[in-house]
């Protein structure tokens, strides 16, 4: 799971992603934060599934940021992280998965992560197996997103490559990223992953690739997506 922090103390940024990293190693730090400006920013082009906020933050705090986050297409699960239970009131209005205070205990960061995993009703209902809608001639059919392999930017469209072959999307890549976050895995300008096909990296003189599980070919990972795809592939 993707994760986000942001807090304007380095210390507790620490101790927080110490405790993850120890505990609950199937949460991915994708990045750090020391204002909610920053975070958003960062929010934008990771799409984090879930942040640790703070509240008090300097230029944009915790409570405008959740704000801003929850006008996401697909909102992250948020986690407000403050010494002041002063806030609490304000913080449960932006509809937070969990609150905790500081000093961060790891029992109670644990509870909290539990609950990340339950759903309600709504919640389960949305997490249908997604599908891709495209157009066949005048016929309108639908892929699985499970079944796709990898999509490819091919001028003002997207080429999708699927365990059947391919198909053409009008629709951009970032479109694409923004509508399946759990789903697809941004690893190049021009490519997008199913992140549940990753199978194995390859570090080589001419730079990081990847395998996909059906998928014979690698596929090349840019730097500037390097990091993140090794971070995913190391929590699996």
């Amino acid at each position: 799971m993707r994760v986000l922090i942001v807090d304007d103390e380095p210390l507790a940024r620490l101790r927080l992603k110490r405790l993850l990293n120890e505990s609950h190693p199937h949460f991915l730090v994708i990045g750090e934060a020391q204002n909610g400006a920053e975070a958003l920013t960062l929010a934008k082009m990771h799409l984090p599934q879930v942040v640790f906020l703070d509240i008090e933050m300097p230029l944009m705090n915790g409570l405008e940021l959740a704000e801003q986050l929850n006008l996401f297409k697909i909102p992250p699960a948020l986690v407000f992280i403050t010494a002041h239970t002063n806030h609490a009131l304000a913080a449960i209005q932006t509809v937070p998965t969990g609150y905790l205070v500081k000093p961060l205990e790891a029992e109670a960061l644990a509870k909290v992560i539990a609950s990340l995993g339950k759903l309600n009703r709504a919640q389960l209902e949305s997490q249908k197996e997604a599908s891709i809608q495209y157009q066949l001639g005048s016929n309108t059919r639908q892929l699985l997103v499970s079944e796709v392999l990898y999509i490819e930017a091919d001028d003002k469209f997207s080429k999708v490559f699927h365990h059947g072959g391919e198909v053409l999307l009008d629709t951009s890549l970032k479109q694409l990223e923004l509508k399946y976050p759990q789903q697809l895995l941004r690893i190049h300008r021009k490519i997008l992953i199913n992140q549940n096909k990753l199978d194995a990296l390859f570090n080589t003189e001419q730079g990081l690739f990847v395998s996909l599980t059906g998928l014979d070919k690698r596929l090349e990972v840019s730097r500037r997506e390097s990091k993140k795809v090794k971070l995913l592939f190391q929590t699996q």
